[in-house]
Order: structure tokens, then sequence, then C-alpha cells
């Protein structure tokens, strides 16, 4: 019944991770999760082959994960490092990611970025209101108060 179960397992485990794709972690949770009655030794298995096959590998993921946050997002250093927490990533991993991407990350730009879209969005709100919202969504995306009044000085707000 082992071998079965174990194959059983691997099928499911592509077909999840083709189209949801993962951190070890999260995988091992949704596998017992999904089948609560297989044996914790299978699962280990069946974790390990996923990563003999290459369908699951911590480090792409965690680099996928924040240029995409960088990237589509606007997203600062500290939401990117708090979403891939989340994700349950070990910290060096996150760590490492972070100063690897961070080596042609602009805090300033990104901030920049995100404040012209958000503010698109706020011109029926007096000058002052206008203001306080665009300084409450860059601080709430990560941004530090000092690249936030930079940003704005720039903007002319």
């Amino acid at each position: 019944m082992g071998k079965n179960e174990q194959q059983k397992l691997i099928a499911y485990g592509m077909r999840y991770l083709m189209r949801y794709p993962c951190s070890i972690v999260m995988f091992r949770r949704k596998l017992r999760t999904k089948f609560p009655e297989v044996d914790q030794g299978i699962i280990e298995e069946v974790v390990e082959r996923m990563q003999e096959m290459k369908f699951l590998n911590d480090y792409l993921y965690a680099k996928a994960v924040a240029e995409t946050l960088f990237r589509v997002k606007s997203a600062s250093k500290v939401m990117v490092r708090m979403k891939l927490k989340v994700k349950a990533l070990p910290t060096p991993l996150i760590e490492e990611v972070l100063s690897e991407l961070g080596e042609n990350y602009d805090e300033c730009g990104i901030c920049m970025k995100a404040a012209i879209k958000k503010s698109k969005t706020l011109q029926r709100y007096e000058p002052e209101i206008r203001k306080e919202k665009l300084v409450n969504f860059l601080l709430r995306k990560g941004f530090s108060r000092g690249v936030v009044v930079g940003t704005l000085h720039q903007l002319s707000l």
C-alpha cells in the first residue's frame, strides 16, 4: 500500500505545484491536510522526490516572489521580507534573496512609482487630505518615513 500511496501523492503534488508554486513547508502542510491518513514518512519521501524532480525549490520560489513584489506591487524591502516569512521560508534564505535583489533595488524609485500611481486615485480630495492619505499608504507599504518625505518633496506635495 505504501508505494501506491506514494505514487498517488506524487501525482497530486505535480498537479498542485504546476498550478500553485509554494515553499517546501507550505507543500508539506498541504499534503498533511489533504491526506491526513497517510504516514508522515511517505509524505517526507514525496517532498524529497518533488525536490529531486525540481518541482520544489525554496530559493527559486523566494526569488520569484520577491521579484514580483518589487516589480508589480511596488513593495518595499520590509514588505517583501514580511510576505516571504508568511510563506514559511527560512530567514537566512529570505536575507540571501533580499541581499541579492537589493543590489538592483532603488527604494526611492519604487516609492515614487507607487506614489504616482496612488496619487491618480486621490485627485478628488483636498491637497492636505490627499497628502495625508498618500503618506499613510506609503508607510503601510513598508517604506521608511525618510523615503516617504523625500518622495513627497519630489512630487511637490
